[in-house]
């Protein structure tokens, strides 16, 4: 295989086979007659080289998502700083997700890469209810400062180790 000619695809080795075909035909007396003709078959199988879509793919979504825990660097206080962080990577990611969708074969089911981007953008979006809850909390009294800023804490750290799971659960 010369990787010059289809760099995407990977090809195993042709496989021939040599046999016989049985068909029904119909003859002049408007009877069926078997008749075996010899069969030349030959097999060739070509697989999509996805590794290096799927290590850019992933590799990219996975330091947007990241990124989305900085976040909670901004004080809880300041909810719109945090959205707009949180919002502009997700946009981010989704912009991103329609670039590589071009390049992606066109198929009616969830392969492994699409079930990781839709994972991610779930992720994205429970970061950004859990700031919601925490400025819920602080913005009506629902909590002392102090307990709040233990639940933006909390927050941060099972989305931190939402993202670790989700990664090791992928190359897993």
């Amino acid at each position: 295989q010369d990787p010059q000619i289809l760099p995407e695809y990977r090809f195993s080795d042709p496989v021939l086979e040599l046999g016989c075909k049985t068909f029904s035909e119909l003859q002049s007396d408007f009877q069926y007659h078997d008749v075996r003709y010899p069969a030349l078959t030959l097999r060739l199988k070509a697989s999509r080289a996805s590794t290096g879509y799927v290590n850019k793919t992933v590799f990219t979504l996975a330091l947007v998502s990241l990124a989305t825990n900085f976040a909670f660097m901004v004080p809880h206080l300041d909810l719109a700083d945090r959205f707009s962080h949180v919002t502009t990577l997700f946009l981010t990611a989704v912009a991103f997700q329609l670039v590589i969708s071009s390049v992606l074969p066109q198929i009616d089911y969830l392969t492994r890469l699409d079930k990781y981007i839709l994972r991610i953008n779930l992720y994205m979006m429970f970061v950004m209810l859990a700031m919601t809850v925490v400025y819920y909390l602080q913005h009506h009294t629902v909590l002392e400062d102090e307990e709040v800023a233990w639940v933006d804490k909390v927050c941060m750290q099972v989305a931190i180790f939402l993202w670790v799971w989700m990664h090791v659960h992928f190359f897993g």
